[in-house]
């Protein structure tokens, strides 16, 4: 877990060994930090409690501390659900495997319209077609989103898409996902960081009670994506 509690009050993760308590079930829990990895609460024993149990992977982890860093709520209970990321109206849900339709509709019935999933896109075999705004997408990487009325954002090794259609397809070889692009984030070098253009845009709209600002023609016109 991103965030656990201490003296009634959320806190991060600032240092090994940090200790506080779990928000679901009260057990004790102790900090994780390195130059390596993420910094995250886990608890001090095995237990039963859903709640950061599971084993969150580095990829998880990394999108909520960013978002942590940018000011967003982390783990907030909604109805039945906890969500990743919340600020205002707005909920983001990073999802790094597939998810069930029984697990995807109580998500978006619970969120709304306007959560926005961000989905691992980091070789799972998604390819973005060169100068044509398209991604090409696994049934079993991104089938799951086909038809998805929310926002969808392929975080990719160097880049990150916001795609506005997810659609099946069929060639010789089978059945196959695309989807539309509507703007990229350009990766740095050095990585996302707090400051990074995606967060200002997602927290931007989010404080506008609005994602449609991240809707914009690319500078110039026309795509060039360079594999």
């Amino acid at each position: 877990m991103i965030v656990a509690q201490h003296e009634g009050s959320p806190v991060l993760c600032k240092e090994s060994g940090q200790r506080a308590t779990c928000p679901e079930c009260r057990a004790p829990v102790v900090g994780k930090y390195g130059s390596v990895v993420i910094p995250h609460f886990a608890h001090l024993a095995s237990t039963r409690c859903s709640y950061g149990s599971y084993g969150e992977s580095d990829w998880h982890l990394r999108w909520k501390w960013l978002f942590a860093q940018a000011g967003w709520e982390l783990e907030v209970r909604i109805g039945d659900h906890r969500a990743d990321a919340q600020r205002g109206d707005c909920v983001v849900e990073f999802q790094k495997r597939p998810l069930s339709d029984a697990d995807y509709f109580g998500r978006a019935d619970t969120y709304g319209d306007e959560m926005i999933w961000v989905v691992d896109g980091q070789r799972r075999g998604i390819k973005i077609a060169d100068k044509y705004p398209v991604v090409f997408g696994s049934i079993g990487a991104l089938g799951w989103l086909e038809g998805a009325s929310q926002r969808v954002i392929i975080d990719d090794d160097w880049a990150a898409y916001l795609v506005s259609k997810i659609e099946r397809r069929r060639n010789r070889k089978g059945d196959y996902i695309q989807c539309s692009i509507d703007y990229v984030w350009w990766r740095e070098a050095d990585g996302w960081d707090e400051h990074g253009q995606l967060l200002h845009d997602l927290t931007a709209g989010a404080d506008r009670g609005t994602t449609e600002l991240l809707v914009q023609p690319k500078p110039g016109g026309g795509w060039k994506i360079k594999l």
